[in-house]
């Protein structure tokens, strides 16, 4: 993933530790990041939610399991986050 500055037009990676990101986005207060990423040992079949600061410290697993979770979104206030999924029951973190 990549950062995007609209004044200086200078694009710079966020962090290289972070592999197979297909979404990411801040949080409505800017405290957190949200971003879904490829599960490269399940063959890019199944996709994981995870969270972190704004500083990409401290993240953690929110969702995997069987199959498709994508186009994770923000709640306005930060207290959900809403995802479409491709599988029955959920494995929470």
């Amino acid at each position: 993933p990549y950062r995007y500055n609209t004044l200086t037009k200078a694009t710079s990676p966020i962090s290289t530790n972070l592999k197979n990101v297909i979404e990411i986005q801040y949080s409505p207060d800017g405290k957190q990041v949200l971003w879904v990423q490829l599960d490269s040992e399940k063959k890019f079949d199944q996709t994981e939610i995870w969270i972190a600061d704004a500083s990409l410290k401290n993240a953690r697993l929110l969702v995997s399991g069987e199959g498709q979770n994508i186009d994770a979104v923000w709640h306005p206030q930060a207290k959900e986050i809403l995802f479409a999924s491709n599988r029955e029951g959920l494995k929470e973190n």
